[in-house]
């Protein structure tokens, strides 16, 4: 008597790549979103497109999320969810519209670096408040970046969000020979 077995094994999943980065996901459809925390933001955990308390894919410390089912052509709304993240941490951006293209695969980077919130009271040589003042506020390791704007309230309370730790200049617009240096040191 001869006796024959089978066995039949089916992976039902993709290895997906996007922006020199890979994944793995269900089998894409058409095209696909793949998002991917940013360097210095490693053990991110995000939600994307949440659906109740469930979500349509997770970035862990298993490695991007992906969503794999998005039409060609046709507009879709990507929406991170951190519920749980740590203090300190920040995932920037959490809703994104993207237009895929026949057959492709887009790339959305989460995570900053960028946690700190400075607050400050600016006065006058006289102790009188700057009120309704602008300011930018330029890193100086790294010139090249766009300086951020701030405002002052009547009594010269500013507030500067999404800092990293290193050394700043603050200036005021109508004293721009006035400049302050700020040092935000790392933890």
């Amino acid at each position: 008597i001869k006796t024959t077995r089978k066995s039949r094994v089916v992976l039902d999943r993709a290895i997906v790549y996007a922006d020199g980065n890979f994944a793995i996901s269900q089998p894409i459809t058409d095209s696909f979103v793949m998002v991917i925390p940013k360097k210095g933001a490693k053990g991110l955990k995000v939600g994307i497109n949440p659906t109740g308390d469930e979500y349509r894919a997770m970035v862990d410390w298993l490695g991007p999320g992906v969503i794999h089912n998005l039409q060609a052509y046709r507009s879709a709304r990507i929406l991170l969810d951190a519920r749980d993240l740590e203090i300190g941490k920040d995932i920037g951006t959490s809703m994104f519209n993207v237009l895929p293209t026949f057959k492709s695969g887009i790339a959305i980077y989460v995570g900053s670096e960028a946690t700190i919130f400075l607050q400050g009271h600016l006065l006058d040589i006289q102790g009188e408040p700057l009120g309704l003042q602008v300011g930018r506020v330029l890193p100086m390791d790294n010139p090249d970046i766009e300086p951020q704007m701030f405002f002052t309230n009547r009594s010269g309370k500013f507030g500067i969000q999404k800092l990293k730790p290193g050394k700043f200049k603050l200036t005021l617009i109508a004293y721009p020979s006035t400049e302050l240096i700020l040092t935000i040191p790392s933890q």
